[in-house]
């Protein structure tokens, strides 16, 4: 029987290890969720901006005389190439938000798991 709870305590011991490790990781290296939210609006309106701009661009680029005809297609290709970045990092982001998500579960496992030790423990 003693040997039965000290198993118990080691396991006890290693969840609570990996709770608290877990959540070093979450708290020191990456951002909360609320934060990634809040980057990922500010991309979305910026990619609403760009897109307006290229709109425009494209117009102008349509309506354009042959002198200002490279100018133009330069400016369409940057913000093309702007909104190609920051639709990779939208999606960076979102991989970021999912990973919180993940490790907040995990934690919350973890930390049932502790419980349901220290009940078998205590009985």
């Amino acid at each position: 029987m003693v040997i039965q709870m000290s198993e118990y305590e080691v396991d006890l011991r290693k969840l609570k290890e990996l709770k608290d490790k877990l959540y070093r990781i979450r708290d020191q290296r990456l951002d909360t969720v609320e934060e990634v939210v809040q980057k990922n609006n500010k991309l979305i309106e910026r990619l609403d901006e760009l897109d307006k701009k290229l709109e425009e661009a494209q117009d102008k680029l349509a309506n354009c005389d042959f002198k200002e005809l490279k100018r133009w297609m330069s400016i369409v290709k940057t913000i093309e190439t702007r909104k190609t970045i920051l639709s990779a990092e939208k999606m960076a982001l979102k991989e970021c938000r999912l990973a919180l998500t993940f490790l907040v579960k995990e934690e919350k496992r973890l930390e049932y798991l502790i419980r349901k030790l220290k009940a078998g423990v205590d009985d």
